[in-house]
């Protein structure tokens, strides 16, 4: 994984699981001296640009919880957010 530019990859979207998986995670992450990214997936499926824009300023709150918390988690080491537009399905790639 050292050729690896997103290190870690963990889905979040505010639930209790995917807390749960963060931490796992980012205790990964800091074990092996990777960087966490915290992803974020969100759909673009709304019926107008004002909907699209309140869409996308609650995901950017959801991974702005989801990167504080993998800090806290964390401690040291680095954490970086990645917001995607679709279905987590499709964009896990």
């Amino acid at each position: 994984m050292a050729g690896t530019v997103n290190g870690i990859v963990a889905g979040y979207d505010g639930s209790t699981a995917s807390e749960e998986a963060l931490d796992w995670a980012a205790w990964e992450a800091k074990e092996h001296g990777l960087v966490l990214t915290v992803c974020h997936a969100w759909g673009r499926a709304v019926p107008s640009d004002a909907a699209a824009d309140l869409a996308w300023k609650y995901a950017e709150c959801v991974i702005a919880r989801g990167v504080q918390h993998a800090q806290a988690a964390m401690g040291a080491g680095d954490v970086r957010p990645l917001m995607v537009s679709g279905s987590p399905a499709d964009v896990r790639g």
